[in-house]
């Protein structure tokens, strides 16, 4: 093989259909972790997807890595968004106005400040249908 030459796994000649429908049975988590930074396509097959994002019963560490590097890339994809409110971040993470597909949002344990801020807030999310706190 020269070196111009690149070597595809069988797995990245998956047509984009059926790579949805494996997906399906991910958590949006698991989605990134695994795919994001593979390659190019895959980058942009997980930026065109609306997500179901639950980030609850994770590690800290994994919370960090989601909260700063992918968060802020698919919030606008987001329609539906669990999670907890430890690590006492959500008050300056959770802006409504940077998630305009969004539709239910459920957060457990929520603290009072942060409860403030999101109710301050409704009114920039004309999508959303359901909110649990």
């Amino acid at each position: 093989m020269s070196s111009n030459q690149i070597q595809l796994s069988k797995f990245e000649l998956i047509r984009n259909e059926v790579l949805l429908e494996i997906l399906e049975y991910f958590s949006s988590y698991d989605i990134f972790q695994t795919f994001y930074y593979l390659n190019k396509r895959y980058n942009a097959l997980l930026f065109s997807l609306y997500l179901r994002m639950g980030l609850l019963n994770i590690s800290k560490k994994s919370f960090d890595y989601y909260d700063y590097y992918i968060f802020s890339l698919v919030a606008k994809h987001i329609i539906s968004f669990r999670r907890e409110d430890k690590f006492v971040r959500l008050l300056y993470q959770i802006l409504l106005s940077y998630f305009i597909s969004i539709k239910y949002l459920t957060i457990y344990n929520i603290h009072i400040e942060s409860c403030q801020s999101i109710v301050l807030q409704l009114n920039k999310s004309r999508q959303l249908i359901c909110l649990n706190l």
